[in-house]
């Protein structure tokens, strides 16, 4: 899993609010504060709205930079507005063109300006931007870039999340290259540094994971053990870590694993099962496919029996004026994904039944509706995915009503 470095920035810039009173263009300084309360403000808005405040960003960008081509810090700044609006629709479905965009401007600030103070965060940045590419040699090397300005700037040594978060995203690399040796090591390095328990608590569930890849099966289980009791002295539900906004894995499909690894840790055999599923669905070639079907098999002869099988099936859709086939088309081809989705959380203890109530938007998208009566809830970002691939013609946005039945056997 890979932490941002999006809240490190924000005390390092200035803070404004910008139009000028008489009506006349911002000058330059206003300019500046406007683009640093847009992209570094102290609301926390969604995806959406930062993307779209990174878009007017980037609008005044564009005029600094008329005026100062060579400013390395205003590069930066467009690096980090590019970065916002690639994660629109969250930072895992960041579109590989605005990656590269952000890539570039980064890369620019630096040969502009390689030992400026931003030099440490564009290397964090271009780390996870490199990640997201699947480039993840090219990541690991940015990480530890941005771990030796780190070292070379501190003052003092000891615990530090901003190098335990760098330790962890070189791990998750190192990981995806098949190093689990390196990687184990410097999940090690990441808990010796982290200060937070939300740091710590990543850095355990990522050194379960390599440890359990590299059959250290009683190792790895302990680090399930220490994240879940970490998350339960936080008041949080076990695999919380898990699903901060701030956190992505990386290859896509990811996560799976370590959601399989926590279910089969708090004994919920039928959801570990699901997971490895959806993993093995996504990442079939993965180096680490064979570790997850052999811990498929033997989840499976625990099921064999029927406990924990789940059934879901969709009742008759009601929608507004569309092709009811390819709605139809749609929920058969999804099926198996849902099911994996639903079962990995709330149905898994008896049955349920409602419908997923989704708003398709006038561009054709489809989005879930929350806080409907009647409507079951989605298992947060899995079950999110498969909806947002479906796609419907422009133009006929409207209210989706897909009953659904679900149970276990």
């Amino acid at each position: 899993m890979v932490a941002s470095v999006r809240a490190w920035l924000a005390a390092a810039l200035l803070a404004f609010c910008c139009h000028a009173a008489n009506g006349a263009p911002p000058t330059v300084e206003e300019r500046r504060e406007e683009i640093s309360r847009l992209l570094f403000g102290d609301d926390q808005p969604t995806h959406v709205q930062a993307a779209k405040n990174a878009a007017l960003a980037l609008e005044h960008l564009k005029v600094l930079l008329a005026g100062a081509p060579g400013d390395p810090h205003l590069y930066f700044l467009v690096g980090v507005a590019q970065a916002a609006i690639a994660e629109e629709h969250g930072i895992e479905s960041a579109p590989r063109e605005s990656v590269e965009a952000a890539i570039a401007a980064f890369e620019k600030a630096r040969r502009l300006g390689p030992d400026g103070a931003l030099a440490e965060d564009a290397a964090g940045h271009l780390g996870i931007l490199y990640s997201l590419l699947g480039q993840f040699e090219r990541a690991l090397g940015e990480y530890d870039r941005a771990l030796r300005l780190r070292a070379a700037s501190r003052l003092a040594v000891g615990p530090d999340d901003q190098s335990a978060t760098e330790y962890g995203n070189a791990a998750e690399s190192l990981m995806a290259l098949g190093r689990l040796d390196e990687a184990i090591a410097r999940y090690r390095t990441s808990l010796e540094l982290a200060e937070s328990p939300k740091t710590r608590t990543l850095a355990l569930y990522g050194l379960a994971v390599a440890l359990d890849r590299d059959e250290q099966i009683e190792k790895s289980g302990e680090a399930l053990r220490q994240a879940l009791a970490l998350e339960q002295q936080q008041i949080l539900k076990p695999l919380a870590a898990l699903e901060d906004p701030e956190v992505f894995f990386m290859p896509r499909g990811e996560k799976s694993y370590y959601q399989a690894l926590g279910y089969l840790a708090t004994g919920r055999e039928s959801a570990a099962a699901a997971s490895l599923r959806i993993f093995l669905g996504d990442l079939p070639r993965s180096p680490w496919a064979g570790r997850a079907r052999a811990h498929l098999q033997e989840l499976e002869a625990l099921l064999r029996d029927g406990a924990g099988r789940f059934h879901i099936a969709f009742g008759a859709v009601r929608s507004p004026p569309r092709d009811d086939g390819a709605i139809a088309r749609m929920l058969q081809r999804s099926e198996a994904r849902l099911k994996g989705c639903f079962a990995r959380e709330a149905f898994l203890d008896g049955g349920a039944r409602g419908a997923l109530v989704l708003l398709v938007r006038t561009d054709g998208r489809v989005e879930h509706v929350a806080g409907v009566a009647g409507a079951l809830v989605f298992d947060g970002p899995c079950a999110e995915a498969v909806v947002r691939s479906w796609r419907f013609g422009a133009g006929t946005g409207g209210l989706l009503e897909v009953p659904l039945e679900l149970e276990v056997r």
